[in-house]
Formats: C-alpha cells, sequence, structure tokens
C-alpha cells in the first residue's frame, strides 16, 4: 500500500497564514483597545482649569452703575443661589445669583430692589469658581448693564470649591458677596 504524499498548495498556505495574521491583529488591537478604554476610564481627570482672563465691562455699564443706579465702584453686597442655607450648592457656567435684601446707595435710595437676579457667567478654576455678572434683572422687569465680580466673605474674587464637588457638579457656598467693578482684572 503506498502511502499518499500530501501536496500542499502554496497560494493556498500563503492565503491561510495571511488570514491568520490578520485575524490575530484585529484580536490584539482589539484588545488593545479595550484595555485602554477601561484604563482611561479609571484614570479619568479633569482638564485643568484657569482663572479667567483680564475683560472689559459691557458697554455703558459703569456709567449705569454708578449714575443711573448710584452705586460706586468697589461697593459689596450679598448674594445668594437659592433658600438653601447650611451646605453647600451645585452652580453651573450660567447660574444667576439675587440680591439679598434692598442694595441701597450712600444717599439711602434703592438701587436694586429684593430679589433682583444677577446673570452672567461662572468660571471654573482648579480651586475656585469666579463670577462675572454682566446684567442685573429686578423684580418688576428692569433689566441694567452692570459690571460686578463674585467674592468670598475675605474680599477674595471668587468662591472655593466645596468638598464633594466633581466634574459637572461643583458645589460653593451658598452665601457669597458681589463688588461692584470697573474692568474685570
Amino acid at each position: 500500500m503506498k502511502k499518499k504524499q500530501k501536496t500542499t498548495d502554496p497560494q493556498r498556505e500563503t492565503r491561510s497564514r495571511s488570514a491568520e495574521v490578520i485575524a490575530r491583529n484585529v484580536c490584539l488591537g482589539l484588545t488593545g483597545a479595550a484595555l485602554q478604554a477601561c484604563l482611561g476610564a479609571q484614570q479619568q481627570v479633569p482638564p485643568v482649569r484657569l482663572e479667567p482672563p483680564p475683560q472689559e465691562c459691557p458697554a455703558g455699564a459703569v456709567k449705569i452703575m454708578t449714575e443711573t443706579l448710584g452705586l460706586s465702584i468697589g461697593e459689596m453686597k450679598a448674594v445668594d443661589w437659592s433658600d438653601v442655607r447650611g451646605r453647600p450648592v451645585p452652580v453651573r457656567e450660567d447660574s444667576t445669583v439675587r440680591v439679598g435684601g434692598h442694595w441701597e446707595t450712600a444717599q439711602g435710595q434703592i438701587a436694586l430692589p429684593d430679589e433682583t437676579r444677577l446673570s452672567g457667567r461662572l468660571y471654573f478654576g482648579e480651586k475656585r469658581v469666579y463670577g462675572r455678572f454682566t446684567t442685573a434683572h429686578t423684580p418688576s422687569g428692569e433689566t441694567y448693564r452692570v459690571c460686578m465680580e463674585l467674592m468670598d466673605n475675605r474680599d477674595d474674587a471668587g468662591l472655593p470649591i466645596e468638598p464633594g464637588s466633581e466634574l459637572g457638579n461643583v458645589l460653593v457656598s451658598p452665601l457669597a458677596l458681589v463688588r461692584v467693578v470697573d474692568r474685570f482684572d
């Protein structure tokens, strides 16, 4: 009995090996991508955030604040984010603050009534939240251009970011101050 000699087709063998190499590379690539995705998710670090750059006040804001409303550059007023007291509150880039009580001028006139909302933009630094408020909305519907910055109770710009904050849920003190400025520094 003669043994049948196995003949191989060199083209078929090359195709077979090529297919194996491709399959192995695809598997390794997918495994690597999955591993990177898993490692990346575990090591997610928020981007480094910086203080906002200097900026001019909105056109006409200083004149409106000093002449129309009777406010002085440098004067400060207590504000809050909501009725929450005693615990940090979450804020977003577009969060507004409200004036607590009437904001009176040095002559005793009401410049901005109680519950006036100040809107503008919050900037999230590495350790503080900075606020630049450019519009005052009174409860009666009047709107004024303003130039006011968020302050803490130690006369420092911005508020410290509270413990428990995370990306997308930044917590700050429920109470703050705003200061009338003639330019954002």
